[in-house]
């Protein structure tokens, strides 16, 4: 497919592959996590980075999706929130009603 390409790309590396000793590969190692790209965002902007990832890539596969399965996707995912809702409440008014029917002193 583009095999024809990559051949002259591989060619032109004249450099042997990396061999450091110990020494040279914990400096080369030091220098490579010194560098600003590493420290740039906290976990917090790395974690919204991904999440913003996620949706755009979740948004171009429903573009390329046909119209009945995005809906279909749509009425899973409210189904599958109000179970959780439901659940949740139940659990909730579960709770306070085992609180409620103990006496207060005993």
């Amino acid at each position: 497919m583009n095999g024809p390409a990559v051949l002259p790309a591989l060619a032109l590396r004249v450099e042997p592959p990396l061999d450091p000793d110990g020494d040279e590969a914990r400096s080369l190692l030091g220098r490579e996590l010194a560098r600003p790209e590493y420290y740039d965002a906290d976990i917090l902007d790395r974690i919204i980075d991904w999440l913003a990832r996620l949706i755009d890539g979740s948004v171009g596969a429903a573009e390329s999706s046909p119209p009945v399965a995005v809906a279909a996707a749509i009425v899973v995912a409210m189904l599958l929130a109000a179970g959780i809702l439901l659940l949740i409440t139940q659990a909730r008014a579960t709770a306070r009603g085992d609180r409620a029917a103990a006496p207060a002193l005993t």
